[in-house]
């Protein structure tokens, strides 16, 4: 993160009122400044860290290259060692994730090997059809059936609709609780079954990373990165860990192309009204994710909805957040952009088009 934009989250933290949001935006700051300003033996760490995972995508190509034979031979005297490290997992569990490990890799490969051959099974396309087949997915226990219609859902831009189906916000949180308690259920990783029980949470972990990824490609800034890893073990990320990763992230994204591309789903998320009844509807919320990049970018981001270069549907959901645009330090000229800009657009319906056809070149 450069300077100039640490100084601009600074600003921006002062306008805050002491409390619980502006202290987590003051850890998040402060983990952008030990990004700046690493020591050299952090920076050490933090590249062995980069090694490990190099080391982990080449033991996972190597498995990728074995046939189904040799994959097997290579893993029966791995797994039943790591079995049995894992049942003294609170005496030795650094030793016994790392004797997992290769397991671990397995398993993913098989994870996703399973999700592709059922997506070519699966012909419903339309969001309603999915998430009925969801339903039965979950029903059946078929955790590649769900991992398959997950997938396909996140890359149509609709995991919102699954979360609030089953009563949870579509944000980060919201997604953790759903993988954990839809998903995983209670499965304890200590004791007699702790072996079964890591080897399938790590496998719902790993599909929650391959959703959190896809969120992020498409700026769903609420329900990116979701997961991280300690050591070679997935968990999923604590708020502030969360919103240091979306920082980085976003800090990476040039401020024209965040305007254009960055829609609703980079500042908020939606609440269902009812469990399980989609057709109550969803209330939106700006996020913390939102907020952020607001006080990075919102001086750039007036600029650019006064020249009319600025995502229409964020600027819909943005208009109506004005008390809380000013409470992060938004003037009210950037209130007045967004009004003017949607006024454009609703008085010239034409306009709307030619928007369009501009942001998306």
């Amino acid at each position: 993160m450069d300077i100039d934009n640490i100084k601009n989250l600074e600003e921006k933290i002062k306008s805050l009122p002491e409390g619980k949001e502006r202290a987590l935006w003051q850890k998040v700051l402060e983990e952008a400044k030990r990004f700046e300003t690493m020591p050299q033996k952090e920076v050490e760490a933090e590249l062995k860290k980069s090694d490990e995972e190099v080391a982990l995508a080449e033991e996972q190509l190597k498995i990728l290259a074995m046939s189904k034979e040799e994959r097997e031979k290579e893993l029966t005297g791995v797994k039943a060692e790591a079995a049995r490290k894992t049942k003294e997992a609170e005496k030795e569990w650094e030793e016994a994730m790392a004797a997992i490990t290769p397991v671990l890799v397995e398993e993913d490969v098989k994870r996703r090997e399973d999700e592709a051959r059922m997506e070519k099974t699966i012909t419903a396309d339309k969001t309603g059809e999915l998430l009925e087949n969801l339903k039965l997915f979950l029903e059946k226990k078929d955790l590649a059936g769900v991992g398959a219609i997950l997938k396909i859902l996140a890359v149509q831009g609709e995991m919102r609709m699954v979360l609030n189906l089953y009563g949870y916000p579509s944000n980060v949180l919201g997604m953790q609780k759903f993988f954990n308690e839809i998903l995983i259920g209670d499965r304890p990783v200590q004791g007699e079954k702790a072996y079964e029980n890591l080897l399938f949470q790590q496998k719902v972990y790993s599909l929650e990373q391959d959703i959190s990824s896809l969120a992020a490609n498409q700026n769903s800034w609420t329900l990116a990165f979701s997961v991280g890893r300690k050591g070679r073990i997935w968990h999923e990320l604590e708020e502030k860990d969360h919103l240091a990763a979306v920082l980085w992230a976003v800090e990476k994204i040039k401020p024209e192309t965040a305007a254009r591309q960055f829609g609703p789903a980079a500042y908020g998320y939606f609440t269902p009204r009812e469990k399980g009844n989609l057709a109550a509807g969803a209330d939106f919320e700006l996020s913390m994710e939102g907020k952020l990049i607001l006080a990075l970018y919102g001086n750039f981001f007036e600029q650019q909805l006064t020249k009319n270069y600025f995502n229409p549907a964020a600027a819909e959901v943005l208009s109506k957040f004005e008390k809380e645009l000013g409470n992060i330090g938004l003037p009210e000229s950037f209130s007045e952009a967004l009004k003017k800009y949607l006024d454009e657009i609703k008085n010239k319906p034409e306009m709307t088009d030619v928007v369009w056809e501009e942001l998306t070149k």
